[in-house]
C-alpha cells in the first residue's frame, strides 16, 4: 500500500523520455469511499522524474511520494527532511501573500498556507513545522501552528530515561519544546547551562508532569543519582584546589557551566545540599570544605 508523504518501495514499470513510470501492486492506504478510486488509478502509474538514474524494468526503488501541481502522485529519489505527521525544523526560503515556502530536500518546495503560519516568519530563519496530509484534497502542506497536534502528557514516566527535545518557541519562562515528536514541554531559563535556539534538538529529561498536564523538562537529570554525582564532583573539585573554591552560588552561569557542565540552578541546589549536610561552608566570596565533617 502507498503511503503519501513517506518513503515507499515501488517497481519500475517502464522508462519514458521524461523519467520512469512506477507502479504499486497493492492498493493505496486510504479509507474506502467514492473519491479513492481516482487515487487508486493514479497509484498504478506514478511518475519518477529521474532521467539521470539508470533503472531497469521490474527494478525495485525506494522513493518519496508527494503531490505535484497537477494533484497527481509523484515520486522522488531524494529523501526529504520531514515525513507526514512529523515535527521538524525547516528553513523559510520564501514568503508571499498566500503563505510561506520551506526547503525540505526534494524538487518541489514545501508550502504552508497563510492560515497555517505565524506572522513572525522571515526568510532564512528556521521554523518548526508539522507535515499534514489531506488525502481528500490530494495535497500536503506544512503548518507552524503545531500545538494543536501535541499529545497530552503520559500518565507515568521513567524520569531516568533521556528524551529528544525539539525547540519550537519561546515563552517568558523559557523555551517551548516537543518531546519525542509527541508531547509539549517547557525548558526553563533557570535550568539552562548553555544557549539554545529555535529549531535545535537536544537530549534532555522530563523533570515533572504537572497536575494540569504540562511537562517540565531539563537538559540534565534532576534525580537522586544526578544530584549525588554533582555533589561528589564539587567535593572532588574542592579537594583538588586545597579545600577552597571561588565558584559560589553568586558566580555566573557561564563559569559554572565551564567547570561542571550544569545550570546555575542545579549548582545552587547541590551547594545547598552540601551545606545542609555540613560538608561545606559558604561565604560571600568562596566555598570551602568543612573540616569538622572530615
Amino acid at each position: 500500500m502507498l503511503s503519501i508523504g513517506k518513503i515507499n518501495t515501488l517497481q519500475v514499470k517502464e522508462a519514458t523520455p521524461v523519467g520512469y513510470v512506477l507502479c504499486d501492486p497493492q492498493s493505496i492506504a486510504l479509507p474506502s469511499n467514492p473519491w479513492t478510486e481516482n487515487v487508486r488509478a493514479q497509484a498504478q502509474e506514478i511518475l519518477l522524474s529521474a532521467t539521470d538514474h539508470s533503472l531497469t524494468e521490474g527494478q525495485s526503488v525506494e522513493v518519496f511520494l508527494y503531490y505535484g501541481q497537477d494533484k497527481a502522485i509523484h515520486a522522488s529519489m531524494l529523501k526529504p527532511t520531514i515525513s507526514v505527521d512529523e515535527f521538524k525544523a525547516l528553513t523559510v526560503i520564501g514568503l508571499t501573500d498566500a503563505g510561506a515556502f520551506f526547503k525540505w530536500g526534494i524538487e518541489r518546495d514545501l508550502f504552508a498556507p497563510k492560515q497555517h503560519t505565524h506572522s513572525e516568519l522571515a526568510e532564512g530563519m528556521p521554523a518548526v513545522v508539522r507535515l499534514i496530509h489531506e488525502p481528500t484534497q490530494n495535497r500536503m502542506f506544512a503548518t507552524t501552528k503545531i500545538e494543536q497536534f501535541l499529545l497530552d502528557a503520559p500518565a507515568q514516566w521513567d524520569y531516568s530515561l533521556p528524551v529528544e527535545l525539539l525547540v519550537y518557541g519561546k515563552s517568558p519562562l523559557g523555551y517551548k519544546v516537543i518531546i519525542n515528536n509527541s508531547f509539549g514541554g517547557l525548558l526553563y531559563h533557570s535550568d539552562l547551562f548553555k544557549p539554545v535556539h529555535i529549531g535545535e534538538t537536544h537530549t534532555g529529561y522530563i523533570t515533572k508532569i504537572r497536575e494540569d498536564g504540562k511537562i517540565d523538562v531539563s537538559l540534565q537529570r534532576h534525580d537522586a543519582k544526578q544530584r549525588q554525582s554533582l555533589n561528589q564532583q564539587i567535593l572532588e573539585d574542592l579537594e583538588a584546589h586545597g579545600g577552597i573554591s571561588t565558584l559560589t552560588d553568586k558566580s555566573s552561569p557561564d563559569d559554572i557551566q565551564t567547570r561542571f557542565n550544569v545550570s546555575k540552578a542545579a549548582y545552587k541546589r547541590a551547594l545547598g545540599q552540601l551545606y545542609k549536610s555540613k560538608q561545606i561552608l559558604i561565604t560571600p566570596t568562596h566555598i570551602k570544605r568543612n573540616s569538622e565533617s572530615t
